[in-house]
């Protein structure tokens, strides 16, 4: 491989990268956790049947609309709408992160002197 083989041409494209999140699971982002669990508690003590026909009929508000259109793509098996139902009805997950340092090691040398290895300070033995 040549110096300039990996390297991008001029015009050339990066490529497609991430695919854009559809406009409704933006806009059903910016609801607030308990706006969204009210309208989504109302969707989901309905049968099933009865929720297919409350979309078709059209009658609901904007924010019913947008819910039960990312409710709808949810149970389609859409990752990013199932990731918001789930992100504002229990809340992000939070990840901890534990961070552990092996002990440092003393090495003495011949002439009495100590070398500590894998840690800052000094440690008067």
């Amino acid at each position: 491989m040549t110096k300039n083989a990996s390297t991008f041409k001029k015009g050339a494209k990066a490529g497609p990268g991430r695919t854009p999140t559809p406009e409704d699971i933006r806009k059903a982002a910016k609801v607030s956790q308990t706006m969204f669990q009210g309208v989504f508690h109302k969707f989901s003590l309905m049968q099933l049947e009865e929720f297919i026909e409350f979309m078709k009929a059209g009658k609901m508000n904007v924010m019913e609309k947008i819910i039960g259109t990312v409710m709808t793509k949810a149970m389609r098996g859409e990752g990013k709408a199932a990731a918001l139902i789930w992100d504002r009805m229990m809340g992000r997950v939070k990840e901890n992160v534990e961070i552990s340092m092996p002990k440092p090691m003393v090495i003495e040398r011949p002439n009495g002197e100590q070398l500590v290895l894998g840690h800052e300070e000094v440690i008067d033995v």
